[in-house]
């Protein structure tokens, strides 16, 4: 635990001294020849060991007036980290066709994707399946989180996660869900 503070510690301390167009990544990636799990399922801790190329993250509102759907992809190739964001409601028509036209590379809004990445809970990847819905996202008007991992390869996951707690959904789920809405909102000031 203390090992991924220092990370985090570190991370912001390179990202706050590099220029806005380039971000150096503190860490090595480290890859994975395919996106699963090494540890049992008893283990929900938040997945540290496993590096993706680009993961895509928001919340999806339905009953909503507005930027509904605001979306966040946070690229990191090579020896850079790249955050761009959409806010055109693309995900209701064909989350696949999403346009990240707007530049986020700060070092507060970077640390926050990071953390996001970094916070993934493992459970998520423990399903063999690569769309996975978790609770019933925005079905009470709640708003719905979105995650999606890319890798070199051609590897990708989706997840579509419920913010509201149920007995059908483990409780790490619905926590890093809140946790995602809730840096959603901080990266929409």
């Amino acid at each position: 635990m203390f090992l991924k503070y220092l990370k985090i510690l570190v991370l912001a301390i390179l990202v706050v001294s590099c220029n806005n167009n380039s971000i150096t990544k503190t860490i090595a990636p480290r890859k994975i020849d395919h996106i699963g799990t090494t540890k049992s399922m008893a283990n929900t801790t938040a997945v540290d060991s496993i590096w993706f190329d680009e993961i895509i993250f928001g919340r999806f509102c339905g009953e909503c007036i507005g930027n509904c759907a605001p979306m966040f992809q946070l690229k990191t190739l090579g020896n850079t980290a790249t955050l761009k964001a959409s806010y055109d409601n693309t995900y209701f028509e064909d989350e696949d066709k999403l346009a990240f036209t707007t530049d986020l590379n700060t070092a507060k809004k970077l640390a926050i994707a990071f953390e996001i990445m970094h916070n993934l809970p493992e459970i998520l990847l423990q399903h063999s399946e690569n769309e996975v819905t978790s609770g019933c996202p925005d079905c009470t008007d709640g708003c719905g989180i979105y995650v999606k991992l890319k890798q070199t390869g051609g590897i990708t996951r989706k997840f579509h996660l419920d913010t509201d707690a149920s007995a059908e959904v483990p409780e790490v789920i619905t926590t890093y869900a809140q946790m995602v809405s809730t840096k959603v909102n901080v990266l929409l000031l």
